[in-house]
């Protein structure tokens, strides 16, 4: 699914399993060894992350033993992520079963006694963040408001500690405070809009601050790293900003942008499987001249969508759940302030054209990996799927 032609020829098959963690090329991470200096296990720290691509999201180390009590002990330094200079006095947090937390001391160094065990480590402070490389997102669409404020496991240091670990040093960065108001086109405040920033670095904060959303009298808050920002707003009852808003955020220096929601065009609806039941998971994809379509939103899981523009054209959609075929095209006359309502889209009755087992190196099955599919023929174009909960994919043509 989630292509622009049809697939032609031979295809060359490639595994993008979901949950992998970052660590690739080009992530800025003190365990890749580009924050802080060189010190007596920099080699045990390469050694693990090397282990870790291997089998990815674990990082390991055997060093010291277990104190009498059955506690360790895990000591380094908070770090700015650029400049290696301390960031003293900020909560650092582990988070495993539930929460341990220590403050740095004013050159930086913390030390935390813990039960052995898998944690979460980072820094929980109003002008001074943790981040994380940005988890590409297949699909284009607005986080769920059970999103702002919600910490992000994937952006945060994974620590798998058996015995004391010395120089896991957390890196940082310092930033500052975006707020404003969101009003209507007639200046009207917009309550429960939900605010998103991002950045084309590719970064964003562990701890869900770059999501707001608005009081009763439009007002928001975000708490960000510094640098470049975009800005725009969401609400159920309007299409979103004409524009993203471009704002600069410096350390320590609150920053204020209001942004207003056009009406524009919405089209809202469901998704239904050819055995009549809503089809969840999955692309609504915008059709262009000569047949082409990408994605250009998402089907939630109980079957429904929602899209919507800020342009007046004709719009044509259809919908693409995983591992099934596409549904017939619709075309809607947009202008602001439409509203198409109780759109359906059925899918047909057929089976996959491709279809397989994806597993691990035990033979273990895995869920909810997607697999990209890259043309060999020339003129050919990608597509991608998505493994669901049993393991299993299929390719639809």
């Amino acid at each position: 699914m989630r292509r622009t032609r049809a697939l032609g020829g031979l295809v060359c098959v490639v595994i993008a399993a979901g949950w992998w963690l970052s660590g690739s090329e080009g992530s800025e991470s003190k365990l890749d060894g580009d924050v802080g200096s060189s010190r007596e296990i920099t080699s045990e720290f390469r050694t693990a992350i090397g282990k870790a691509r291997q089998q990815p999201g674990r990082i390991e180390f055997a060093l010291r033993g277990t104190h009498e009590d059955g506690a360790i002990v895990i000591s380094g330094r908070v770090v700015d992520r650029y400049t290696d200079a301390p960031v003293g006095d900020v909560e650092v947090v582990f988070r495993g079963a539930g929460e341990e937390s220590v403050v740095s001391g004013t050159d930086g160094v913390y030390r935390i006694e813990l039960a052995p065990g898998a944690y979460r480590a980072f820094v929980r402070d109003d002008s001074v963040f943790s981040v994380g490389q940005v988890v590409e997102e297949r699909l284009p669409g607005f986080p769920d408001l059970d999103q702002i404020g919600a910490p992000d496991e994937a952006a945060m240091l994974l620590v798998v500690a058996q015995h004391d670990l010395a120089d896991v040093d957390l890196p940082v960065l310092r930033g500052g405070m975006v707020t404003g108001v969101v009003t209507d086109s007639e200046g009207r405040p917009v309550a429960n809009a939900m605010v998103r920033a991002f950045t084309s670095r590719r970064m964003k904060p562990a701890l869900g601050n770059d999501l707001g959303e608005t009081d009763a009298k439009g007002r928001y808050e975000l708490r960000l790293p510094s640098g470049s920002y975009y800005l725009e707003a969401d609400h159920p009852r309007y299409a979103g900003v004409e524009e993203p808003m471009g704002v600069s955020v410096i350390i320590g220096q609150p920053v204020e942008r209001d942004l207003m929601l056009v009406s524009g065009c919405v089209i809202a609806g469901k998704v239904i499987g050819a055995d009549g039941q809503p089809a969840g998971d999955g692309a609504i994809e915008l059709g262009y001249e000569g047949g082409t379509f990408s994605p250009a939103g998402r089907i939630l899981g109980n079957g429904t969508f929602r899209w919507s523009t800020t342009t007046e054209q004709e719009i044509t959609l259809r919908a693409w759940p995983w591992k099934s075929p596409h549904s017939e095209a619709k075309t809607f006359a947009c202008r602001p302030g439409a509203r198409f309502d109780n759109v359906v889209f059925r899918l047909p009755q057929r089976g996959p054209d491709i279809e397989g087992l994806l597993v691990d190196a035990d033979g273990a099955p895995v869920p909810f990996a997607f697999i990209d599919l890259e043309p060999l023929d020339p003129g050919g174009v990608s597509q991608q799927e998505r493994t669901d909960a049993n393991g299993t994919w299929g390719v639809f043509a």
